[in-house]
């Protein structure tokens, strides 16, 4: 039996359920007519903010990175993050599978010391995915609180999104307190019973613990010595998600629709929760959720069809944009780099977006231009 059944079959059949479910009553020519009603410069405008939001992601691991003394041209780090995006966005789970590729990137293309990647992508990680929560805990709030679901409705996923939201401030409040959790684990891993029989796995570990302990280091510093420079990355989160809410309204409003801010909430809600399960970039979780919440809203599912769709058009199209500079990443000889022979990856419109992220650049250039470490205590550097 097992010769013929594999579990990923399982998985790609959930993912056709989803897919039927959420499409089986949908007037397609109304879709069809919403989807042609974009075309023009409603769709020029739909880019050019979609543009300015993929530039925004990197904003936060740029800043990370510039305070610890790492200075990446910011178009070359956007290219990174869309390399990682990719990977995720095509593995199995919440999101994540794409950070290896980001700290492969800093250290073979930039010759960053592995902490100093290892801690800026996992600072970068850990700040992305409180945000993300705390989002959807406002977001569930805002819900509640307008009367657009009844609070006995949430018990069991606003528990288990509360337990969610606990793990990265739980993390961050252990580096803020001097404790290693992930060196913890690394070292647990090097003396249980799995890796006791095979040297090789456990010198493996061994040797990343020594990495992921310089890393936590400087992790904590950063969090100590860096306030102000967290402030800028909490305005920059909201900054994102505003921008995000935003691009939803307008995406609707270009279709036709116009919602109030609570349903546009509603809806978002719906679709990070839906990214939340095991699908690789919730195939079929999205496009259910998105006509499930229309349903409750009492909206035409054809506006959540065409939103889904052009959705999935711009992921794939910058998936498959990440894949193409993953392999350029993978090809390129170590031997052969420099600082400016990598070409940095342009969509429409990213110099635009670009110039409008230059003020914001500017007004942190002061915090970042001071040392890295101004209590005087240099973590030391990792070799690569």
């Amino acid at each position: 039996m097992k010769r013929f059944f594999r579990p990923h079959w399982l998985l790609w059949g959930l993912l056709v359920v989803f897919l039927w479910w959420a499409w089986k009553d949908v007037a397609w020519a109304q879709v069809a007519a919403l989807l042609q009603g974009l075309l023009g410069w409603r769709l020029l405008v739909w880019l050019v903010v979609n543009d300015v939001i993929t530039l925004l992601f990197s904003l936060r691991w740029w800043l990370i990175l510039a305070a610890m003394g790492q200075r990446v041209p910011y178009l070359k780090l956007a290219g990174y993050r869309l390399a990682g995006f990719a990977v995720s966005f095509f593995s199995p789970g919440p999101q994540f599978g794409g950070e290896p590729l980001q700290v492969y990137a800093l250290t073979r293309q930039e010759h960053i010391p592995n902490d100093h990647a290892l801690a800026a992508v996992v600072l970068d990680k850990l700040l992305e995915l409180l945000g993300n929560f705390l989002f959807l805990a406002t977001g569930i709030g805002i819900i509640l609180g307008g009367g657009l679901l009844p609070l006995k409705a949430l018990p069991g996923p606003g528990l288990a999104l509360v337990l969610l939201a606990l793990l990265p401030v739980g993390y961050l409040v252990l580096l803020w307190q001097g404790k290693r959790p992930l060196t913890v684990l690394l070292n647990a891993a090097a003396r249980s019973r799995l890796t006791a029989h095979s040297d090789g796995i456990s010198q493996h570990i061994t040797r990343w613990v020594d990495t992921a302990r310089r890393a936590e280091d400087l992790a904590a510093d950063f969090c100590h010595c860096r306030p102000g420079l967290l402030a800028v990355i909490a305005l920059q989160s909201l900054l994102v998600w505003g921008l995000v809410v935003f691009e939803y309204w307008l995406t609707m409003r270009l279709l036709g629709l116009w919602l109030p801010v609570r349903q546009v909430i509603f809806m978002l809600v719906a679709a990070r929760l839906a990214l939340l399960l095991p699908v690789p970039g919730g195939m079929g979780t999205l496009e259910a959720s998105q006509v499930l919440a229309a349903q409750m809203l009492q909206i035409n599912p054809a506006f959540a069809v065409s939103f889904t769709l052009l959705a999935r058009a711009r992921d794939f199209l910058l998936a498959g944009l990440g894949l193409a500079v993953a392999v350029a990443l993978w090809r390129e000889p170590v031997e052969a780099h420099s600082k400016n022979s990598w070409v940095p990856l342009r969509l429409g419109g990213l110099r635009r977006a670009k110039q409008i992220l230059q003020p914001v650049v500017v007004q942190v250039e002061v915090e970042i231009s001071s040392p890295p470490f101004p209590r005087g205590r240099q973590p030391e550097t990792g070799s690569q």
